[in-house]
């Protein structure tokens, strides 16, 4: 029986979400290209939600929605940025570790074991600490850190299906190594790689907040969620929707992802949940 997006609500809501969010972090594009976000307006410093300013003030009267679209368009763009290039990192180097000869497999299964030897967030923090405050910088930070999951996971796929009838068929065939991994390989992982990848923006989400929180991530003037929350923290008692709502949009965001994440696994490999 053919498997129907219908019966899917995890990727139906996910991919609901998930577009809302990109229309917030476009309208967030264009008006702050009219007039920035962080536009102060001192007279109406720490003000809570109002028509005027749905999700109420900053410190210094800035309005917070606005804000809050900025920072969306800075955690998509890092997501899918480190996303993207943490998958090329680890469809690579993931694959040669399993199929390369012995001794080039090897040597690259010892990059990803010492690579994953550092906690993955502590090394992002060092690097950001030395590397200049811009989003090139903790994109940087988080790619050299987060490829190595990917590659392990590449890794364990390449050598299960190394053994298929269709590869050994390949192989017999006298297909290059090279042409069985682009013709054969590297389309069978394409549905359990699109799930990881839609995990992994959740996961890069969560690292950049906490990059931002710490004072490591994007730069000066263009506001992430991580940032907000750690500038609401001083206002708790008098204004706590300065912390509030970036909160709820960093938490709104992982759901998303993983909702998103669940349904392209439902989707892709229906007969595990029959």
């Amino acid at each position: 029986m053919k498997y129907k997006t219908k019966h899917n609500p995890p990727l139906r809501l996910g991919a609901a979400l998930i577009g809302l969010l990109v229309l917030a972090a476009a309208a967030g594009s264009v008006v702050n290209a009219i007039s920035p976000a962080t536009a102060q307006n001192l007279p109406e410093a720490l003000h809570g939600p109002s028509l005027t300013h749905w999700l109420g003030c900053d410190a210094f009267g800035a309005d917070l929605a606005l804000q809050l679209f900025s920072g969306a368009r800075q955690s998509l763009f890092i997501a899918a940025v480190v996303t993207t290039l943490n998958m090329i990192l680890g469809l690579i180097i993931g694959t040669a570790a399993a199929l390369a000869p012995r001794m080039v497999a090897t040597a690259f299964t010892r990059l990803i074991d010492c690579f994953m030897a550092f906690p993955g967030l502590l090394l992002a923090i060092l690097l950001g600490s030395i590397m200049p405050r811009s989003e090139h910088s903790i994109i940087l930070a988080l790619c050299l850190t987060g490829w190595t999951s990917r590659a392990r996971y590449v890794r364990a796929l390449a050598r299960g299906l190394a053994h298929e009838p269709f590869i050994e068929a390949a192989t017999a065939g006298g297909a290059s190594r090279l042409r069985i991994v682009r013709r054969h390989l590297w389309p069978m992982m394409t549905g359990q790689l699109l799930v990881q990848a839609a995990m992994s923006m959740g996961s890069v989400v969560i690292a950049e907040s906490s990059l931002s929180f710490l004072g490591l991530g994007g730069s000066i003037g263009n506001p992430s969620w991580g940032h907000l929350i750690a500038e609401g923290r001083e206002y708790l008692v008098e204004a706590p929707h300065l912390s509030i709502f970036p909160g709820l949009a960093f938490v709104y965001a992982v759901i998303a992802f993983n909702l998103l994440a669940e349904g392209l696994r439902q989707r892709l490999n229906p007969s595990q949940d029959a």
